[in-house]
């Protein structure tokens, strides 16, 4: 049973600073963990991307392009191996 933003649960930080999210059911995975001023911890689900990744999606002209693939139909691929040619 995951907990709404309604509910609370008491959580413990231990002597090595660390806490148990079980209580909460969160999700495995990476987390964005902020500190806010007042010394709340908000964690939100994070997507790790390489350097790369980051700099393509940084590019209109590639974004451009990636929508239009996915509004193109994809064609179907030819199945099996193609013909052999008679050679002369």
């Amino acid at each position: 049973m995951a907990i709404s933003e309604s509910n609370s649960v008491l959580v413990e930080v231990d002597a090595r600073g660390r806490v148990s999210l079980g209580k909460l059911h969160a999700k495995s995975g990476p987390y964005l963990a902020t500190v806010e001023p007042d010394g709340s911890l908000i964690l939100e689900p994070a997507v790790v991307l390489s350097q790369s990744q980051r700099k393509l999606l940084q590019r209109p002209d590639i974004l451009r392009a990636m929508s239009a693939l996915d509004a193109t139909p994809a064609e179907p691929s030819p199945r099996g191996r193609p013909r052999r040619t008679a050679s002369k």
